[in-house]
Protein backbone atom coordinates (compact mmCIF):
# COMPACT_ATOMS: atom_id res chain seq x y z
CA UNK A 1 0.00 0.00 0.00
CA UNK A 2 0.88 3.75 -0.44
CA UNK A 3 1.24 4.46 3.01
CA UNK A 4 4.54 2.37 2.83
CA UNK A 5 6.09 5.12 1.46
CA UNK A 6 5.10 7.60 4.53
CA UNK A 7 6.81 4.88 6.76
CA UNK A 8 10.69 5.15 7.18
CA UNK A 9 12.08 2.15 6.73
CA UNK A 10 14.09 2.42 9.32
CA UNK A 11 11.55 1.22 11.96
CA UNK A 12 10.54 -1.93 9.96
CA UNK A 13 14.30 -3.12 9.96
CA UNK A 14 14.66 -4.43 13.46
CA UNK A 15 11.45 -6.86 13.36
CA UNK A 16 12.54 -7.78 9.88
CA UNK A 17 16.16 -8.96 11.17
CA UNK A 18 14.78 -10.63 13.82
CA UNK A 19 12.16 -12.79 11.75
CA UNK A 20 14.83 -14.24 9.38
CA UNK A 21 14.99 -17.73 10.17
CA UNK A 22 12.32 -17.95 12.34
CA UNK A 23 10.22 -21.37 11.83
CA UNK A 24 6.40 -21.84 12.91
CA UNK A 25 6.23 -24.04 15.48
CA UNK A 26 3.44 -25.20 17.94
CA UNK A 27 2.51 -22.99 20.79
CA UNK A 28 3.36 -26.38 23.18
CA UNK A 29 6.81 -26.15 21.94
CA UNK A 30 7.42 -22.27 22.32
CA UNK A 31 10.14 -21.26 25.00
CA UNK A 32 8.55 -18.18 27.12
CA UNK A 33 10.93 -18.61 30.04
CA UNK A 34 13.41 -15.52 30.72
CA UNK A 35 16.73 -15.55 28.33
CA UNK A 36 19.90 -16.53 30.66
CA UNK A 37 21.93 -13.69 31.34
CA UNK A 38 24.64 -14.54 28.86
CA UNK A 39 21.88 -14.30 25.94
CA UNK A 40 20.71 -11.32 27.18
CA UNK A 41 23.99 -9.70 27.20
CA UNK A 42 24.45 -10.81 23.76
CA UNK A 43 21.45 -9.97 22.61
CA UNK A 44 21.71 -6.60 24.10
CA UNK A 45 25.58 -5.67 22.86
CA UNK A 46 23.91 -6.22 19.25
CA UNK A 47 20.73 -3.93 19.25
CA UNK A 48 21.85 -0.16 18.63
CA UNK A 49 18.56 1.68 19.44
CA UNK A 50 17.98 5.10 17.93
CA UNK A 51 17.73 8.38 20.13
CA UNK A 52 14.64 8.22 21.91
CA UNK A 53 13.08 11.38 21.36
CA UNK A 54 13.87 10.89 17.49
CA UNK A 55 11.68 7.58 17.25
CA UNK A 56 9.33 9.08 19.84
CA UNK A 57 8.75 11.91 16.66
CA UNK A 58 8.57 9.39 13.80
CA UNK A 59 6.24 7.36 15.42
CA UNK A 60 3.81 9.89 16.20
CA UNK A 61 4.42 11.43 12.57
CA UNK A 62 3.33 7.74 11.18
CA UNK A 63 0.59 7.87 12.95
CA UNK A 64 -0.51 10.91 12.47
CA UNK A 65 -0.43 9.95 8.51
CA UNK A 66 -1.97 6.63 9.41
CA UNK A 67 -5.16 8.31 10.74
CA UNK A 68 -5.36 11.12 7.84
CA UNK A 69 -5.09 8.65 5.49
CA UNK A 70 -6.57 5.47 6.61
CA UNK A 71 -8.93 6.39 9.41
CA UNK A 72 -10.95 3.01 9.51
CA UNK A 73 -7.30 1.10 10.07
CA UNK A 74 -7.31 -0.87 13.31
CA UNK A 75 -4.57 0.67 14.43
CA UNK A 76 -5.90 3.92 14.93
CA UNK A 77 -8.09 2.64 17.37
CA UNK A 78 -4.87 2.93 19.70
CA UNK A 79 -5.42 7.10 19.26
CA UNK A 80 -7.37 8.53 22.17
CA UNK A 81 -8.71 12.06 20.79
CA UNK A 82 -5.45 12.76 18.30
CA UNK A 83 -3.43 13.26 21.43
CA UNK A 84 -0.66 10.32 20.40
CA UNK A 85 -0.29 12.39 17.09
CA UNK A 86 1.77 15.20 18.55
CA UNK A 87 5.00 16.04 17.09
CA UNK A 88 6.83 18.33 19.78
CA UNK A 89 10.59 18.90 19.56
CA UNK A 90 13.06 19.43 22.36
CA UNK A 91 15.24 22.21 22.47
CA UNK A 92 18.35 20.45 21.87
CA UNK A 93 16.51 18.95 18.34
CA UNK A 94 15.51 22.32 17.63
CA UNK A 95 18.72 23.21 15.74
CA UNK A 96 18.84 20.08 13.79
CA UNK A 97 15.35 20.06 12.76
CA UNK A 98 15.94 23.52 11.22
CA UNK A 99 18.84 22.19 9.26
CA UNK A 100 16.65 19.29 7.91
CA UNK A 101 13.92 21.44 7.31
CA UNK A 102 15.74 24.05 5.40
CA UNK A 103 14.47 26.55 8.51
CA UNK A 104 17.09 29.19 9.71
CA UNK A 105 17.20 30.46 13.01
CA UNK A 106 17.17 33.90 12.68
CA UNK A 107 20.01 34.82 15.62
CA UNK A 108 22.36 32.01 14.14
CA UNK A 109 21.99 33.74 10.77
CA UNK A 110 22.15 37.41 11.84
CA UNK A 111 25.72 35.85 13.26
CA UNK A 112 27.03 34.11 10.48
CA UNK A 113 26.51 37.23 7.82
CA UNK A 114 28.02 39.53 9.71
CA UNK A 115 30.88 41.29 8.39
CA UNK A 116 30.39 40.13 4.82
CA UNK A 117 30.40 42.93 1.83
CA UNK A 118 26.14 41.32 1.18
CA UNK A 119 25.62 40.47 4.51
CA UNK A 120 21.67 42.03 3.77
CA UNK A 121 21.00 40.43 0.31
CA UNK A 122 23.06 37.11 1.85
CA UNK A 123 20.48 37.43 4.95
CA UNK A 124 17.21 37.52 3.35
CA UNK A 125 18.06 34.83 0.23
CA UNK A 126 18.88 32.41 3.17
CA UNK A 127 15.56 33.25 5.19
CA UNK A 128 13.05 32.32 1.97
CA UNK A 129 11.74 29.35 1.84
CA UNK A 130 9.65 26.63 -0.64
CA UNK A 131 6.78 25.56 -0.27
CA UNK A 132 7.56 21.89 0.85
CA UNK A 133 9.58 23.39 4.11
CA UNK A 134 6.47 25.69 5.06
CA UNK A 135 4.21 22.46 5.34
CA UNK A 136 7.12 20.70 7.44
CA UNK A 137 7.64 24.14 9.52
CA UNK A 138 3.98 24.05 10.15
CA UNK A 139 4.20 20.29 11.04
CA UNK A 140 7.58 20.37 13.69
CA UNK A 141 6.30 23.47 15.23
CA UNK A 142 3.30 21.72 16.54
CA UNK A 143 2.10 22.27 20.02
CA UNK A 144 2.84 25.67 19.86
CA UNK A 145 3.87 27.27 23.34
CA UNK A 146 4.49 23.85 24.65
CA UNK A 147 7.31 23.11 21.91
CA UNK A 148 10.02 25.32 21.89
CA UNK A 149 11.09 24.33 17.92
CA UNK A 150 7.89 27.09 17.47
CA UNK A 151 9.19 29.45 19.84
CA UNK A 152 12.37 29.63 17.97
CA UNK A 153 10.56 29.80 14.83
CA UNK A 154 8.91 32.93 15.95
CA UNK A 155 11.95 35.28 17.31
CA UNK A 156 13.00 37.46 14.72
CA UNK A 157 9.91 37.10 12.57
CA UNK A 158 7.03 39.63 11.90
CA UNK A 159 4.25 37.51 13.13
CA UNK A 160 0.15 37.71 12.28
CA UNK A 161 -0.48 38.81 16.03
CA UNK A 162 1.54 42.22 15.24
CA UNK A 163 0.47 42.59 11.33
CA UNK A 164 -2.42 45.29 12.72
CA UNK A 165 -0.51 47.32 15.06
CA UNK A 166 2.38 47.31 12.11
CA UNK A 167 -0.40 48.53 9.52
CA UNK A 168 -2.34 50.88 12.18
CA UNK A 169 0.93 52.79 12.89
CA UNK A 170 0.75 56.66 11.27
CA UNK A 171 4.69 56.28 12.17
CA UNK A 172 7.76 53.85 13.69
CA UNK A 173 7.73 54.31 17.32
CA UNK A 174 10.53 52.57 19.68
CA UNK A 175 7.47 51.13 21.28
CA UNK A 176 6.25 49.64 18.24
CA UNK A 177 9.64 48.07 17.33
CA UNK A 178 9.47 47.07 21.21
CA UNK A 179 6.69 45.45 20.37
CA UNK A 180 7.35 43.69 17.38
CA UNK A 181 10.32 42.18 18.48
CA UNK A 182 8.96 40.56 21.54
CA UNK A 183 10.64 43.20 23.89
CA UNK A 184 7.37 44.70 25.71
CA UNK A 185 4.79 42.40 27.29
CA UNK A 186 1.80 44.04 28.01
CA UNK A 187 -1.46 42.25 29.38
CA UNK A 188 0.37 39.27 30.84
CA UNK A 189 -3.00 38.42 32.69
CA UNK A 190 -5.26 38.42 29.91
CA UNK A 191 -2.48 36.07 27.50
CA UNK A 192 -2.61 33.53 30.80
CA UNK A 193 -6.76 33.59 30.97
CA UNK A 194 -6.50 33.25 27.20
CA UNK A 195 -4.24 30.53 27.03
CA UNK A 196 -5.27 28.80 30.01
CA UNK A 197 -8.95 28.63 28.49
CA UNK A 198 -8.19 28.73 24.98
CA UNK A 199 -9.23 24.82 24.90
CA UNK A 200 -12.78 25.12 26.84
CA UNK A 201 -13.30 27.22 23.56
CA UNK A 202 -12.08 24.69 21.34
CA UNK A 203 -14.07 22.07 22.96
CA UNK A 204 -17.43 24.63 22.83
CA UNK A 205 -16.68 24.79 19.24
CA UNK A 206 -16.16 21.53 18.40
CA UNK A 207 -19.42 20.75 20.63
CA UNK A 208 -21.52 23.29 18.62
CA UNK A 209 -20.65 22.32 15.41
CA UNK A 210 -19.23 18.85 15.12
CA UNK A 211 -16.43 19.91 13.48
CA UNK A 212 -12.75 18.68 14.02
CA UNK A 213 -10.01 21.11 15.03
CA UNK A 214 -6.80 19.94 13.78
CA UNK A 215 -3.13 21.35 15.75
CA UNK A 216 -1.07 23.36 13.94
CA UNK A 217 2.06 24.95 14.50
CA UNK A 218 3.60 28.19 12.71
CA UNK A 219 3.23 29.22 9.07
CA UNK A 220 5.93 31.17 7.39
CA UNK A 221 5.57 33.46 4.34
CA UNK A 222 7.80 32.34 0.82
CA UNK A 223 9.92 35.08 2.21
CA UNK A 224 10.59 33.16 5.60
CA UNK A 225 10.46 36.75 8.04
CA UNK A 226 6.58 36.82 8.05
CA UNK A 227 4.50 34.38 9.92
CA UNK A 228 1.29 33.28 11.33
CA UNK A 229 -0.02 30.66 13.91
CA UNK A 230 -3.55 29.87 13.96
CA UNK A 231 -5.13 27.79 16.59
CA UNK A 232 -6.08 25.21 14.88
CA UNK A 233 -7.02 23.87 11.01
CA UNK A 234 -10.62 23.03 10.17
CA UNK A 235 -10.67 20.93 7.20
CA UNK A 236 -9.25 21.81 4.45
CA UNK A 237 -10.40 25.32 3.66
CA UNK A 238 -10.30 27.08 7.31
CA UNK A 239 -8.54 28.13 10.15
CA UNK A 240 -9.63 28.79 14.08
CA UNK A 241 -8.82 31.52 16.20
CA UNK A 242 -9.36 31.50 19.46
CA UNK A 243 -10.62 34.48 22.25
CA UNK A 244 -10.89 34.31 25.75
CA UNK A 245 -11.58 38.16 26.63
CA UNK A 246 -9.72 38.42 30.25
CA UNK A 247 -11.72 42.26 31.01
CA UNK A 248 -14.86 40.05 30.02
CA UNK A 249 -14.78 37.09 31.29
CA UNK A 250 -18.03 37.43 33.10
CA UNK A 251 -19.82 38.57 30.13
CA UNK A 252 -22.14 37.76 27.35
CA UNK A 253 -21.73 38.81 23.70
CA UNK A 254 -24.14 41.39 24.32
CA UNK A 255 -22.44 42.77 27.30
CA UNK A 256 -19.13 42.72 25.61
CA UNK A 257 -20.64 44.79 22.89
CA UNK A 258 -21.60 47.48 25.36
CA UNK A 259 -17.96 48.20 25.77
CA UNK A 260 -16.58 50.67 22.59
CA UNK A 261 -12.78 49.08 22.94
CA UNK A 262 -14.69 45.51 22.06
CA UNK A 263 -13.06 44.00 18.45
CA UNK A 264 -16.90 42.79 17.65
CA UNK A 265 -19.70 45.09 16.31
CA UNK A 266 -22.91 44.34 15.55
CA UNK A 267 -25.45 45.95 12.64
CA UNK A 268 -28.84 45.11 11.80
CA UNK A 269 -28.48 43.50 8.57
CA UNK A 270 -25.04 42.15 9.09
CA UNK A 271 -25.28 41.04 12.42
CA UNK A 272 -21.76 40.62 14.25
CA UNK A 273 -18.43 41.11 12.66
CA UNK A 274 -14.93 41.52 13.47
CA UNK A 275 -14.01 45.35 13.20
CA UNK A 276 -11.90 46.03 10.56
CA UNK A 277 -10.03 48.63 11.99
CA UNK A 278 -9.00 46.15 14.88
CA UNK A 279 -5.67 44.31 15.57
CA UNK A 280 -7.44 40.51 15.43
CA UNK A 281 -9.08 41.29 11.49
CA UNK A 282 -5.21 41.87 10.11
CA UNK A 283 -4.19 38.95 12.66
CA UNK A 284 -7.34 36.30 10.75
CA UNK A 285 -6.50 38.13 7.54
CA UNK A 286 -2.67 37.33 8.30
CA UNK A 287 -3.16 33.62 9.04
CA UNK A 288 -6.39 33.10 5.77
CA UNK A 289 -3.26 34.06 3.32
CA UNK A 290 -0.39 32.39 5.06
CA UNK A 291 -2.01 29.12 4.80
CA UNK A 292 -3.72 29.46 1.79
CA UNK A 293 -6.98 28.78 3.12
CA UNK A 294 -10.15 30.82 2.29
CA UNK A 295 -11.83 31.19 5.74
CA UNK A 296 -11.42 31.72 9.66
CA UNK A 297 -13.64 30.56 12.01
CA UNK A 298 -13.48 33.41 14.57
CA UNK A 299 -14.62 31.76 18.36
CA UNK A 300 -15.42 34.21 21.48
CA UNK A 301 -15.32 32.72 24.36
CA UNK A 302 -16.56 33.58 27.76
CA UNK A 303 -17.62 32.22 31.27
CA UNK A 304 -21.30 32.78 29.94
CA UNK A 305 -21.11 32.70 26.31
CA UNK A 306 -19.49 31.49 23.14
CA UNK A 307 -19.76 33.35 19.95
CA UNK A 308 -18.58 31.61 16.40
CA UNK A 309 -17.97 34.07 13.04
CA UNK A 310 -16.71 32.68 9.78
CA UNK A 311 -14.46 35.45 8.22
CA UNK A 312 -13.58 34.73 4.64
CA UNK A 313 -10.44 35.67 2.86
CA UNK A 314 -10.06 39.50 1.87
CA UNK A 315 -8.53 39.54 -1.31
CA UNK A 316 -7.98 43.16 -1.16
CA UNK A 317 -6.08 42.99 1.91
CA UNK A 318 -3.00 40.67 0.04
CA UNK A 319 -1.88 44.08 -0.74
CA UNK A 320 -0.52 44.42 2.51
CA UNK A 321 1.55 41.48 2.53
CA UNK A 322 3.98 44.01 0.89
CA UNK A 323 4.13 46.68 3.53
CA UNK A 324 4.55 44.43 6.19
CA UNK A 325 7.75 42.84 4.01
CA UNK A 326 8.89 46.46 3.75
CA UNK A 327 8.67 47.01 7.25
CA UNK A 328 10.43 44.11 8.52
CA UNK A 329 13.58 45.15 5.80
CA UNK A 330 13.43 48.58 6.71
CA UNK A 331 12.82 48.68 10.41
CA UNK A 332 13.00 45.44 11.94
CA UNK A 333 16.31 43.83 10.04
CA UNK A 334 18.39 47.36 11.28
CA UNK A 335 17.32 46.48 14.99
CA UNK A 336 18.18 42.52 14.93
CA UNK A 337 21.68 43.14 13.43
CA UNK A 338 22.30 45.92 15.65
Amino acid sequence: MEILNLIPRSLFGLASRNLINVEPARLKNMDFSKPKKDEEKERSENIHPREQNSTTICKRFCLREIVQNFPNAAVTSTVENNRDLTVSLPHSQTESVCEVIQFPVVATLITEIKGLPNYEQEFFSKLEVTDDAILKIALATKGQQQNKAWMEARKGRLTASNFGFVLSAKRVTPALIQRVLGAKQTEVAAMAWGTTHEKDAIHCFTAKTGLNVEETGVWLDKCGFLGASPDGLVGHDCVLEVKCPYSHRDHTIEDCLKDPKFYLTKSDTSGLSIKTSHNYWHQVQGQIHLTGRVFCFFVVWTKRDLCILKIQKDNTWAANLNILRQFYKKHMFPQLVS
